[in-house]
């Protein structure tokens, strides 16, 4: 039987994930817009399948890292390779700038989520 981790002050990390995804709306976003065109380029052809990979085997050991360091409790691979697909799955209607998209979800509400999904409630 799972049991959820031990609930953990979550400032750290909430502000962690909305600067993340602040950052995405922002400065990043042609960085990120890039990223999301050669993820398409994949579905099509094999030429960016490596690049892809080695930049996500990195994202994902930056982001445990990251998790770790902001004091979630019981960080494994798993938890933090879930938070950062979840963050992922934001990416594209972010850099979209879809109002309606982003008033249901709310940054706060959506990261809030997130962590208490996987790390157990605040």
């Amino acid at each position: 039987m799972n049991q959820k981790p031990a609930p953990v002050d979550r400032a750290g990390p909430t502000v962690l994930l909305r600067t993340f995804l602040g950052h995405v709306r922002g400065p990043g976003r042609v960085r990120v817009l890039a990223c999301l065109e050669l993820h398409r380029e994949a579905t099509r052809t094999s030429w960016p399948a490596a690049p892809i990979d080695a930049f996500a085997a990195a994202d994902f050991a930056y982001s445990e890292h990251a998790q770790r360091s902001a004091g979630l409790p019981s960080v494994t691979v798993r938890r933090a390779a879930t938070v950062t697909l979840a963050l992922h799955a934001a990416l594209p209607h972010l850099v979209a700038d879809n109002p309606t998209t982003q008033a249901a979800a709310g940054l706060d509400g959506y990261v809030n989520g997130l962590l208490d999904t996987v790390y157990g409630t605040a």
